[in-house]
């Protein structure tokens, strides 16, 4: 059960059923930058979601118990991470992501859920999306959440319950990957290939991914992060998050200037003149 002493509350999948836009849409929060995130700037809501598909599924017993622990912990460690090397910017940013002590006046505004779908979800995050957006605006009303966190931004995790054998890697979609993704999201595996990606380190570049972040170890294929600044990233920005890739959950890296700036915790950098890079989301016309 999630939170612990009381029944966590399932999420409908049900792909008929008719979705009302929510009161008080969280998209008409923001200036300047669509989708369910912002910027990291204040309090984010991250909603975790544990997800049986037709490849995974989690049970009520000790060994799921276990790793749903592990998960809950990598994922403090990693938004305390996040929430440190903000301050180093000057900037205030909080997460509400422990499903264990939300207040009991929350109880209808629960931060952990149960789902299923009845395909296999490890697959093109850009495929599934229409399947996991009018799950999460049928069975949640998003914007009750976060007016009662008093948040800036919701997004979410999704945790799949797999074994070692899992050739799918982490990986997130945000608005910054096209106009119609509105609700941002990670899908993270809780092992992958003889490694566990359900670690601090992982959540931690998701989450930053979910807020605009780029990876710097490889070229994007479209728009992005060009060859030649990755080239450069061994030189300047090798303990950057999104370039060292960390796995584990004592995190050692940074978020460099350039990563600060794609999550909103800067307004410039002077790399994007000088490798000319994207400029970030916020900063686009809509």
């Amino acid at each position: 059960y999630i939170p612990p002493k009381r029944e966590t509350k399932d999420v409908s999948t049900d792909t008929d059923a008719v979705t009302e836009e929510p009161e008080n849409d969280p998209r008409t929060r923001y200036d300047g930058s669509l989708g369910s995130a912002g910027t990291l700037e204040g309090r984010t809501v991250i909603i975790s979601i544990f997800a049986n598909d037709t490849n995974t599924m989690w049970v009520n017993n000790a060994d799921d118990a276990k790793t749903r622990g592990e998960i809950l912990n990598s994922l403090k460690l990693a938004c305390d991470w996040i929430t440190a090397q903000s301050a180093a910017y000057g900037k205030t940013v909080e997460f509400i992501c422990d499903w264990e002590k939300y207040p009991e006046s929350m109880e209808q505004s629960q931060i952990a859920y149960n789902i299923a779908f009845n395909t296999n979800m490890l697959t093109d995050d850009t495929a599934s999306y229409n399947v996991i957006s009018k799950a999460l605006t049928t069975g949640l009303n998003i914007a009750k959440i976060q007016r009662d966190y008093d948040a800036e931004d919701v997004v979410f995790m999704f945790f799949y319950n797999t074994d070692f054998s899992n050739p799918v890697r982490p990986r997130s979609l945000s608005h910054i990957n096209g106009d119609v993704f509105n609700l941002e999201f990670a899908t993270v595996p809780a092992k992958f290939e003889w490694s566990k990606t359900a670690t601090a380190g992982f959540l931690a570049q998701e989450i930053l991914h979910i807020f605009g972040a780029y990876d710097l170890w490889q070229a994007s294929e479209e728009g992005g992060i060009p060859q030649n600044y990755v080239d450069q990233c061994y030189f300047a920005n090798a303990n950057d998050i999104l370039y060292s890739r960390e796995e584990g959950d004592a995190i050692t890296s940074v978020i460099s200037p350039i990563t600060a700036y794609y999550t909103g915790l800067v307004d410039e950098c002077e790399d994007v003149t000088l490798y000319d890079l994207p400029v970030a989301e916020r900063f686009l016309d809509k």
